[in-house]
């Protein structure tokens, strides 16, 4: 006997077909796509993948078969490139049920902006209760397995190379602090955060002064961020600074409890992780779209870097990421002014008090994350939320972060390093007629502004820094005053700059060519910019990067709080590191 069955694609009426066909006890599920709920595609491959194995399970449900019926799969790919992404979504999906499986590359789909479509054969009664509870991303489920996730891995657990990665960041990002800590914009901060009064309990950065710990942890996020020297996590999809959401809260939590350094350390590398893998499945779109990422994701990596410290329980996590979620936003418009960096310091500050609203028991929805309206829904049109729970605890994002080795937003660095390049050949401005570069089209998006005029502005211009890379063979905070800015010989080398968006470039790549006023030429192609992942920072790097930015604020002080951060596991109480980050 056969039945068909439907869905609501528009793709059925129009070629004639059922989206599944039972004979017997065998259900054959149609050619599937990443048509989401609302006819649009859902994103990259990984997500439509997600998606048409969700609508697959509804046909296999409504046929009376289950996932673990499956017998076969057949996955039609536009792009081979994305069997990495495709490969990890089935595998979290059919990982226990091991069906046989066919992929292959095809010329063309029904529609342009399909990526893949997935086939899938099912046997009644062949399958066995692998799993206990839905398996394509469950809605009702998802925030409550990243919760157990943090809440069951112990600091022994965690990889000793990623211990060591979550050290350095702290390294980083101490720094970093220390060296925005006199900037303008955490002096007015730190003045209105006096006037709340509440018990001085953690200590300001490189200030004689105290707050509570929320505005520490808010005033130090400010200064951590303000030199745009800080660490970036910088995949295809995103962009993200990851240590500014959480060091911050923890530090001035664990001042105020008296908690020891593997403590500290445990919620540090547990808030990067999540924080980390909440930016990628926020997708590309998100970035495109204006979000500023650190100040969407980065609340939650505050809420799970102190929920962790303070050892709450997977229900209390689960609404401290609620609670974080219902603090979370920042746009892009805000990069150039003060208030990019008080996205940061605000994430750091929603981070403790999120965590610390459920240490008391106040909750948040059940699934604030994949809810129909939950977060994910809301604010991406190409969500990814598999990348939340694939191969947690097994691959470790925490180890694909970067540091800057230039103050200014990251996707300039490539462009930098170029000009400086150019420069070590023996180029001088004067010689210069026009500066031609090839860039990632987020180049220009991130960082387009043509004619800065504040120190803070510049630091969003690659023409500015083109300009100075070429003038001064660097781009540390004495490039990015506002008397720099408009110097006129910087003016005038950046109004030769011309760049060209390239989607086949990457972020961290970029070709440039000087043209001289003799006709000669030069050109420079990184492949990958300074300070990635792929092109790191050494540790003695971070740790002279460090004592540049920390010893002209704390003077000898700066050389023991170093050695202290990098032995941080034998700490047995944090307001040692407090009083060393302290001005006298």
């Amino acid at each position: 006997m056969r039945e068909n069955f439907g869905s609501e694609s528009p793709w059925e009426p129009r070629i004639g077909f059922s989206r599944a066909v039972r004979v017997g006890n065998q259900v054959f599920v149609a050619g599937t796509t990443g048509l989401g709920d609302r006819d649009q595609f859902v994103g990259n491959a990984g997500a439509q993948t997600a998606e048409a194995l969700r609508r697959i399970e509804a046909a296999l449900v409504q046929a009376g078969a289950t996932l673990e019926d499956v017998v076969r799969t057949r996955l039609w790919l536009r792009r081979i490139a994305d069997l990495d992404a495709v490969a990890s979504v089935h595998r979290a999906v059919f990982g226990a049920i091991r069906p046989a499986s066919t992929v292959v590359e095809v010329t063309a789909l029904a529609d342009p902006r399909m990526l893949i479509e997935i086939e899938a054969d099912a046997v009644i009664g062949a399958g066995t209760p692998v799993r206990k509870e839905p398996t394509v991303h469950p809605e009702a489920t998802l925030t409550d397995r990243l919760s157990r996730f943090v809440a069951d891995c112990p600091l022994d657990a965690v990889p000793a190379p990623i211990v060591h990665e979550a050290k350095r960041a702290m390294v980083d990002g101490l720094g970093v602090a220390l060296g925005g800590s006199g900037h303008e914009s955490v002096e007015l901060l730190l003045r209105y955060c006096q006037t709340l009064g509440g018990v001085a309990e953690s200590q300001v950065w490189g200030r004689p002064d105290r707050l509570p710990a929320e505005l520490a942890a808010l005033v130090n996020g400010q200064a951590e961020h303000v030199l745009d020297f800080d660490d970036t996590f910088l995949p295809h999809e995103t962009v993200i600074h990851g240590t500014v959401p959480v060091l911050p809260g923890l530090l001035a939590v664990a001042e105020a409890r008296r908690l020891d350094g593997r403590s500290i350390v445990r919620g540090l590398v547990l808030g990067l992780e999540i924080e980390l893998r909440l930016a990628l499945a926020l997708g590309r779109a998100h970035y495109l779209g204006g979000w500023h990422v650190t100040a969407t994701a980065g609340p939650v990596g505050g809420a799970i870097g102190v929920g962790a410290l303070l050892g709450l329980d997977a229900p209390a996590l689960r609404n401290a990421i609620g609670i974080a979620l219902t603090h979370s936003g920042g746009v892009t418009a805000m990069f150039g002014t003060m208030s990019k960096a008080y996205h940061c310091g605000k994430a750091a500050e929603a981070g403790v008090r999120s965590a610390l609203l459920a240490s008391l028991g106040f909750d948040s929805a059940p699934e604030p994350l994949v809810h129909p309206q939950g977060y994910l829904n809301v604010v991406s049109s190409d969500r990814a939320a598999h990348h939340l729970t694939d191969r947690l605890g097994e691959q470790w994002r925490v180890a694909e972060n970067g540091y800057k080795p230039y103050s200014s937003g990251v996707v300039t660095h490539p462009l930098i390093d170029a000009l400086v390049a150019v420069r070590n050949k023996g180029v001088r401005a004067e010689q210069v007629a026009a500066i031609e570069a090839r860039v990632n089209p987020w180049v220009l998006q991130a960082t387009g502004q043509a004619e800065p005029t504040t120190g803070l502005e510049g630091k969003f211009s690659a023409y500015h820094c083109a300009a100075v890379a070429l003038l001064d063979g660097t781009a540390r905070p004495a490039q990015f005053t506002d008397e720099r800015v408009n110097d006129p010989a910087a003016v005038a080398l950046r109004r030769k700059v011309r760049l060209t968006p390239d989607d086949a470039l990457r972020k961290d790549e970029v070709a440039v060519t000087v043209e001289l006023l003799d006709g000669n030429k030069h050109t420079e192609y990184v492949a990958r910019a300074s300070g990635t992942a792929e092109n790191p920072l050494s540790d003695d790097a971070l740790s002279a990067k460090f004592l540049d930015l920390a010893r002209p604020v704390l003077g000898a002080r700066a050389d023991a709080l170093l050695d202290r951060v990098w032995h941080l596991e034998s700490l047995a109480d944090a307001t040692e590191l407090a009083m060393l980050l302290a001005r006298k």
